[in-house]
């Protein structure tokens, strides 16, 4: 899944903002961002910069292609991520199936400025040009399953607004697997 973006939204009158795929580099940023979300939502679960690292090295993951970040001039006019978004897609061959799993994290400054949309409009373009690749197996069913947290409001509007549907919720470990469990 490859595609190019063009500079179509701006954060503040005047300031180039930009939508790009992700580039070597980026952890840093996207893990700040992350974290400042978690902070801001009062979410326990942050991340770190190595946890950031694995998730984008799991099988089906190729970040170069399947992650795009939303960038603006920040202090010293030096870029900063406001935005990011994922899709992961796999391809059951023996249910006919694929399966595509979409993230959108927007910084809380940008809300209200209708990002979280735009990304989402933009992974939504990547899955359509991935399923139109000649050399994309055809699926008899394609499925797209998105994840946002509950306090994670742009997100979740940009999902309905584009016709998906909250349906179920998860929970998240928040010890260590290896503490025992009190009996």
């Amino acid at each position: 899944m490859t595609s190019t973006f063009a500079t179509d939204w701006s954060a503040q009158a005047g300031e180039p903002s930009t939508i790009r795929l992700y580039k070597e580099g980026d952890i840093p940023s996207i893990a700040a961002l992350v974290n400042t979300i978690a902070n801001t939502t009062g979410q326990a679960k942050t991340t770190s910069e190595e946890e950031l690292v694995r998730d984008f090295g799991q099988p089906f993951s190729y970040p170069e292609r399947q992650v795009i970040v939303a960038e603006t001039a920040g202090e010293n006019k030096a870029e900063s991520i406001v935005g990011y978004a994922r899709v992961v897609d796999f391809y059951d061959e023996s249910a006919d199936q694929r399966l595509y799993q979409l993230w959108v994290r927007v910084h809380p400054a940008m809300e209200k400025d209708g990002l979280a949309g735009l990304l989402l409009a933009r992974l939504l373009e990547m899955v359509r040009d991935n399923e139109r690749k000649p050399e994309t197996a055809h699926a008899g069913e394609v499925l797209l399953v998105a994840g946002a947290r509950q306090a994670d409001i742009a997100s979740g509007q940009a999902f309905e607004a584009v016709g998906l549907k909250a349906v179920r919720y998860g929970w998240i470990m928040t010890r260590s697997l290896s503490e025992p469990i009190a009996e």
